[in-house]
């Protein structure tokens, strides 16, 4: 009695469409209409000033749930075969609603359990089933690393009180197959969404029939998302496209949402003149392949970018094949500068950071607390340079970072300072879980990491680089714990490290 849903009914060759938006969805404009006036969308290219676009009304889609908590942290480690999560933060989740735990350990898999009752004032979850898996609840102490590494899975919430789903037959083959509800604002109008449960959302292989979409809000229309328009503690998953898209629209507002297991990237920003919009707080889980969307939806990501611009900051990446993925595209993607990126952390993905084709942004570009915990890389770069990297970590990772070219100069800013790499994160075991620390450019000069501290690798090599041409790496201010073989060469490819205060080679 205390839920709404929302059915969209429709399939792909019988329903009637509307120009541009389609069918089967939850669509808001304005009086405007769809043409011509502030809508033209040459309006952001042109070059000209943004005029005012007055109309005698503005779409507004307001849908507003229960507000609580999308998701949270363990606080204490769970074994396989336990039913008790203890939590950071007391929830009030429904008695049989669908959460998600999600994995620690790569190759291993989030599970999806519910509530059976809440303890402590709801400081204690209970689950339905035991887990069959170990999930980490610890934060990672180590007296030479100035705070403590987040290393703790993640619990969400999947059912809310407010259901957009699309019909039945968008799960059977036919008409309707993979061809869910669709929610968006085209051209102008006000999408405010929250605590808003979307499932059999999106339209397979129909680009710009997304799960939620911020379409083509020109300058003239930004009156319709500053300060007012957001997508926040949403919950979406089993899409049949991307959960949230913003496409040609500033300052939107994507904060403390949930994807799991959507069809191609979970969070999209589309074309690279989208300014300022924010990304934060956001869980992305198992995003899955989608062989009819770009090329690379097939190695889907949690959050994309089109190059360096938006707000990235405290959001979470878990069982990605890669967290991130900037693949930055012609036209005004390959001219922004300015990527906010702070306290991201991707768990257990393929890659946590994947930067390809090379690009540099034209001016310099800081990172800030970035940890990559158990992923197969946890930073690619095909090649880039102008960004300064703080306070990275990588863990347990089978490689920490891995470039291929540098464009960096002799009085560039250190690409790493004061990055930790740890090897294994419990010194009792007595070997490394990571084969690799660093993995420098094969061919470039001027690599230049300043502070870095390497623990627990034992016997295995924490830097190898340069491995094309008898290169140059520069190292200072180094710390070493547990960890006896500091660099790799292999016959006839070694680079030259260059120890700048003695800290690398203890000379």
């Amino acid at each position: 009695g205390d839920r709404a849903t929302i059915t969209l009914h429709g399939d792909r060759w019988w329903t009637i469409e509307l120009p541009f938006i389609g069918c089967k969805n939850l669509v808001v404009t304005n009086a405007g209409g769809l043409h011509g006036g502030c809508h033209t969308l040459n309006l952001r290219h042109s070059g000209e000033a943004a005029t005012p676009c007055y109309v005698r009304s503005v779409g507004k889609l307001d849908l507003h749930g229960r507000p609580g908590i999308s998701w949270t942290r363990l606080v204490q480690t769970v074994e396989a075969g336990d039913t008790m999560l203890h939590l950071e933060e007391a929830v009030d989740w429904p008695i049989g609603a669908m959460i998600l735990v999600t994995p620690s350990w790569r190759g291993h898999q989030e599970e999806v359990r519910k509530v059976q009752a809440l303890h402590e004032g709801g400081f204690v979850v209970e689950i339905d089933k035991p887990l069959l898996r170990q999930h980490l609840g610890d934060w990672w102490h180590h007296e030479a690393v100035h705070s403590p590494t987040d290393l703790r899975a993640a619990v969400a919430l999947l059912n809310k009180n407010v259901l957009i789903q699309g019909d039945e037959s968008s799960l059977r083959p036919g008409n309707s197959f993979q061809f869910g509800a669709h929610m968006a604002t085209f051209f102008g109008g006000e999408m405010r969404v929250e605590n808003v449960e979307l499932t059999r959302t999106g339209q397979a292989a129909n680009f710009g029939r997304y799960s939620s979409h911020w379409h083509n809000l020109s300058p003239g229309r930004t009156v319709d998302v500053m300060d007012k328009a957001y997508l926040r503690n949403n919950s979406y998953h089993d899409t049949f496209q991307r959960a949230v898209v913003v496409h040609g629209t500033d300052h939107c507002v994507v904060r403390d949402n949930v994807a799991h297991k959507t069809k191609g990237h979970s969070y999209f920003t589309e074309s690279g003149d989208e300014h300022y919009a924010l990304f934060e707080h956001n869980l992305a889980v198992a995003p899955q392949p989608h062989p009819l969307l770009l090329d690379d939806d097939m190695d889907a990501a949690g959050f994309w970018l089109p190059g360096f611009t938006g707000w990235h900051r405290n959001n979470l990446a878990a069982n990605c094949i890669r967290g991130w993925r900037v693949r930055t595209i012609s036209g005004p993607a390959s001219r922004q500068t300015d990527l906010t990126f702070f306290n991201n952390s991707a768990h257990a993905c393929g890659f946590g950071w994947h930067l390809k084709p090379p690009h540099a942004p034209p001016t310099l570009n800081t990172f800030t607390n970035f940890t990559a915990f158990r992923c197969s890389t946890g930073m690619f770069y095909y090649g880039t340079g102008n960004i300064m990297h703080e306070d990275h970590r990588f863990i347990e990772c089978g490689t920490g970072h891995f470039m291929n070219h540098l464009s960096n100069n002799l009085w560039t800013a250190p690409f790493f300072t004061d990055m930790v790499m740890v090897g294994n994160i419990n010194p009792n075991e007595g070997f490394s879980r990571s084969w690799l620390g660093i993995r420098t450019p094969m061919d470039s000069d001027y690599f230049f990491t300043s502070g870095m501290i390497s623990i627990n690798y034992f016997n295995t090599a924490v830097l190898y680089g340069c491995f094309k041409t008898a290169c140059t790496m520069r190292f200072e201010r180094a710390q070493w714990f547990n960890t006896t073989r500091r660099t790799r060469s292999d016959m006839y490819k070694s680079g030259i490290y260059w120890d700048l205060d003695g800290t690398l080679t203890g000379y």
